[in-house]
């Protein structure tokens, strides 16, 4: 799934464009978003995402439906929205969330730093490293230790597996600093 980025500009257009489409069909939706959309929306640590992760929390088929018209109108990829993240997302609440979207149609909340954080902690992806700096400092850790605890804290006490502490603890002299 890669291909060109999505830029906040972008994102907040066809967002909207959606917004008004499923506002048409007399239906309103709630997304939830996290990983890089969430970063670009949520918390401009970001300017752009390869695609929008999202949980459809209202209005599945219809949010389904209109995403993939969206893209064809903006010529965006098919995937500009996609929930084949949402098995990793933890099951205790984001009570940190914020709404940055909210329109006749739709409504967008951004994952907490927080629960970004463990999100992309667990994955501990190459590609993560930045956003994990980033949002380390956002709630304000600053040792992999701390990182590691919120981190098992947001998914209700499960251990980190290996890849995620090594990862840590390479990064855990930059966290500091």
């Amino acid at each position: 799934m890669s291909g060109p980025l999505l830029s906040r500009e972008q994102l907040h257009q066809a967002l909207e464009l959606l917004a008004r489409r499923l506002h048409t069909r007399g239906v309103h939706a709630e997304l939830y978003v996290f990983g890089g959309g969430a970063m670009v929306l949520g918390h401009n640590a970001r300017e752009a995402t390869m695609d929008l992760d999202a949980a459809i929390r209202q209005e599945h088929g219809a949010v389904i439906t209109e995403a993939a018209a969206v893209a064809r109108e903006l010529g965006l990829p098919g995937w500009w929205l996609n929930e084949q993240a949402t098995a990793y997302l933890p099951t205790i609440p984001d009570d940190g969330a914020t709404t940055v979207l909210a329109l006749p149609g739709l409504t967008v909340i951004a994952a907490s730093p927080r629960h970004l954080l463990a999100m992309k902690t667990r994955a501990a992806r190459q590609r993560d490293i930045a956003d994990i700096i980033t949002l380390a400092r956002l709630v304000g850790t600053d040792t992999a230790d701390q990182v590691a605890h919120l981190t098992e804290q947001v998914f209700g006490g499960e251990p980190l597996n290996e890849r995620s502490r090594a990862v840590l603890a390479d990064l855990d002299d930059t966290l500091g600093s």
